[in-house]
């Protein structure tokens, strides 16, 4: 009975499609899984039909799904032989109904997820209809800067593996019509067993140019290029977001334009966000839930403003007015919350932005009294590593997931080290960049809490300012 129910959906989603000149339809020995490989895997059976695959058809083997070519509306199968074939886990579960992703988001990751990332199950229900007739499930393999996505799925229109470009990518989003019921996205089942990138940016100040250098997953480095030849930059800050974006901030005149990197390499060049005139430091940094928070000092005081996942911006606003502040660092934890740090008079103040928006206010976190410029990185474990300078020389301090600090041990003990930055990455591993007589230096603490020590990475010679940011998912 069920099989037949689907059938009759699957028919009547296609026509409904047919209609809205929308391009889907509905239902009910793997590498290691990356988002960019379950994308890629899912593209290359664009055109495809229930049989695709070689003849072979879609299932994830070992779950509770039937061969597509078995003749039920094959959606479901299509994105679990996906996943299957880039070893994503806990695939059991999953059976011909598109909803059964929606239960293994449930399971494993706490429901679903109302952030899209590439690899990820998008699932459609109608909110007006209690059955799953008209569900439908695709893979994303896009999450574009306006807001929207990019799906592929199985049995879309026509009977075939098609894609979807530029669709509403927010909860609740009317997708299409089917039999007079409103089709609406209700979120993103997450793959488990992902394997998270280890790709970051370090971003130089040379005679105030933009330079950017990017880290490889294996550890490699592309070597620095120039992606703003401005002239007058005197300071960056780099951030990298959900939808797999870095965001390179620059500070020229008082003002602050950011330089958006796309997931296909290209860059948007630089755009205006604050054109105060009177901004003298910044930090940024990118949060799960795909907003970005741009802090900056003006006369002393601290602002705040946000980018949306949609692109748009809150504007600054001020969350500071301490009137001394000179320096910030920031970092997004696994948590959820957002820590700020600022530099009054040598010693170093903490803020904490908590899940529902507050802040805790400013605490002193160290008094030392010479402080002149700090790093912080979140990492995978829940903790925060933060690195101050002071004399030339290195300091750490680490917040455990309890909220306690180590307090500050040295680190590095060089005594001519001018700036530092750092970021967390996916792997586990934090990576530290020294500045010391305008080259680049890189120190990587490794899982197990040991440091490789300060090796040159860049020789340049004439360096002015650095950041750096990597993805922690």
């Amino acid at each position: 009975m069920q099989l037949s129910i689907k059938r009759l959906g699957s028919m009547g989603v296609a026509a409904a499609l047919a209609a809205a000149s929308l391009s889907l339809l509905t239902a009910g020995a793997a590498q290691a899984a990356t988002a960019d490989g379950i994308a890629k895997t899912a593209t290359s059976q664009l055109g495809s039909g229930p049989c695709g695959n070689g003849g072979k058809g879609y299932y994830a083997p070992g779950s509770s799904q039937s061969n597509s070519c078995s003749g039920q509306a094959w959606c479901a199968d299509f994105a679990g032989w996906v996943w299957a074939q880039n070893g994503v886990k806990n695939l059991g579960g999953l059976n011909d109904l598109a909803s059964s992703f929606k239960t293994y988001a449930d399971n494993y990751d706490g429901g679903l997820s109302s952030t899209p990332h590439v690899g990820d199950a998008v699932f459609f229900h109608p909110n007006s209809y209690s059955g799953f007739e008209y569900d439908h499930v695709a893979i994303v393999t896009a999450v574009n800067s306006d807001g929207t996505i990019d799906w592929v799925g199985g049995n879309q229109s026509g009977g075939i593996v098609s894609r979807n470009s530029h669709m509403p990518g927010n909860v609740g989003a009317n997708e299409w019509t089917n039999h007079g019921y409103s089709v609406n996205l209700q979120g993103f089942a997450r793959p488990v067993g992902l394997q998270t990138s280890s790709l970051m940016r370090l971003d130089t100040v040379v005679a105030g140019n933009a330079w950017d250098n990017q880290r490889n997953t294996d550890g490699t480095w592309t070597g620095a290029s120039m992606i703003d030849g401005n002239g007058t930059i005197s300071q960056t800050a780099t951030a990298a977001l959900a939808d797999g974006t870095f965001h390179v901030l620059t500070l020229t005149g008082g003002k602050v334009y950011d330089n958006q990197r796309n997931r296909d390499g290209s860059w948007s060049g630089a755009g205006l966000v604050d054109s105060s005139g009177s901004i003298t430091a910044l930090a940024a940094t990118g949060m799960a839930d795909g907003t970005m928070h741009v802090q900056t000092v003006v006369g002393g005081n601290v602002y705040e403003n946000q980018r949306n996942p949609d692109g748009s911006w809150t504007g600054a606003a001020l969350l500071d007015g301490n009137g001394h502040v000179t320096g910030l660092a920031a970092e997004a934890l696994t948590d959820g919350t957002l820590h700020l740090q600022t530099l009054v008079s040598g010693n170093v103040y903490e803020n904490q932005r908590n899940t529902d928006g507050t802040w805790t206010g400013a605490n002193q976190l160290d008094g030392n009294g010479h402080v002149t410029a700090m790093a912080g990185e979140a990492l995978t474990d829940g903790t925060l590593h933060l690195q101050t300078l002071v004399s030339g020389n290195v300091y750490e301090d680490q917040r455990n997931t309890n909220g306690t600090w180590t307090g500050a041990n040295q680190l590095d003990g060089n005594g001519n080290i001018t700036a530092i930055s750092g970021t967390g990455l996916a792997d586990g591993t934090l990576h530290l960049q020294t500045l010391l007589w305008g080259n680049v230096y890189e120190n990587q603490r490794n899982t197990n809490g040991t440091w490789t020590g300060a090796n040159q990475l860049d020789g340049n010679g004439n360096i002015t300012a650095i950041s750096a940011a990597g993805f922690l998912k």
